[in-house]
């Protein structure tokens, strides 16, 4: 902290709220740790303990108040970003060929399954973890915590009030990728570690005693929406590509910190993230929002809190 001196105040003293490097012994210890705050006035002279103490009650009061007011400014429209009943861009042919595309998992008993298992076994060290507890905060794409993490990596607040084109971009693709996701699912039946290998998930779905979840495991559904997004935000902020790819990735590997799929289903979904992406990068109803939102995120507030 700098030092500051007043008109005809003693050098050494910091004033408002800083340290006392000079003066008497009970000035370096009037509030505990040498802490004066407010216990001198510009000019140098002392103020009197009641004046000092009211200088602190009226600063943590502003400050309070501040602090207030910045809760109150972050939005609270309780939507989600995939949010129900939006309208998916791509025809269900293109699904049915982007699905068609996409690689089978690692066979029964081949090298790359072999990994898959081992890399589920060491996941066990991690139960209750950091990683673990952020895996348990992504459970739900829609949780207001997640929609904070993707708006810090895009650098914009992403709400339905503030923003309402960038989230029907998200609302929408994530539609597609509900669609082809399901579809790989059930086409590819692989299932989800836990009901195979046995052990603690981190999502309710996977808890010891609770009926296994009943969707696969091939590809991840967060996985694939994540890494979609991120392509998807790119295109409207390519700057923040870096960021945002990072944040795709993030979320898919903590479902594999989470123990609720194999590594080959997130690298599965990022395959089909990126097929989605060039279907929808040829579909008119989709550039046409991504105009829209290009021009919303050009005046949406800054990300909160990141």
């Amino acid at each position: 902290m700098a030092k500051h001196q007043g008109a005809n105040g003693p050098a050494g003293r910091f004033y408002s709220c800083g340290m006392v490097a000079q003066g008497s012994h009970r000035d370096r210890t009037a509030l505990g740790a040498g802490v004066a705050c407010g216990f001198f006035w510009p000019d140098g002279r002392p103020r009197r303990q009641n004046e000092a103490m009211g200088t602190i009650r009226t600063s943590s009061a502003r400050l309070l108040t501040a602090i207030a007011g910045l809760v109150l400014a972050v939005p609270a429209s309780g939507q989600g970003l995939a949010q129900k009943g939006a309208a998916p861009y791509l025809p269900q042919p293109a699904v049915t060929a982007v699905v068609r595309q996409l690689p089978p998992p690692p066979a029964p008993g081949s090298a790359a399954e072999r990994e898959d298992r081992a890399a589920y076994a060491a996941a066990a060290s991690g139960i209750g973890s950091r990683d673990w507890q952020r895996a348990r905060a992504q459970r739900s794409l829609n949780l207001p915590a997640y929609r904070q993490q993707l708006s810090c990596a895009f650098g914009r607040q992403l709400d339905a009030k503030l923003t309402p084109h960038l989230v029907t971009l998200l609302s929408r693709s994530a539609q597609d990728a509900r669609r082809a996701v399901n579809a790989a699912k059930d086409k590819f039946a692989r299932p989800r570690p836990f009901t195979t290998d046995g052990g603690e998930a981190c999502d309710l779905m996977g808890r010891p005693g609770k009926p296994a979840d009943p969707d696969f495991s091939y590809p991840s559904g967060h996985g694939t929406t994540a890494a979609l997004w991120a392509l998807v935000l790119a295109d409207v902020t390519p700057a923040r590509a870096s960021d945002l790819d990072a944040f795709g990735r993030d979320t898919g590997n903590l479902r594999v910190a989470c123990r609720v799929h194999w590594p080959s289903d997130i690298a599965a979904s990022r395959t089909l993230a990126g097929l989605l992406h060039r279907q929808l990068s040829a579909s008119p109803a989709y550039r046409a929002d991504l105009a829209k939102a290009r021009a919303e995120a050009a005046s949406a507030p800054p990300a909160f809190f990141c």
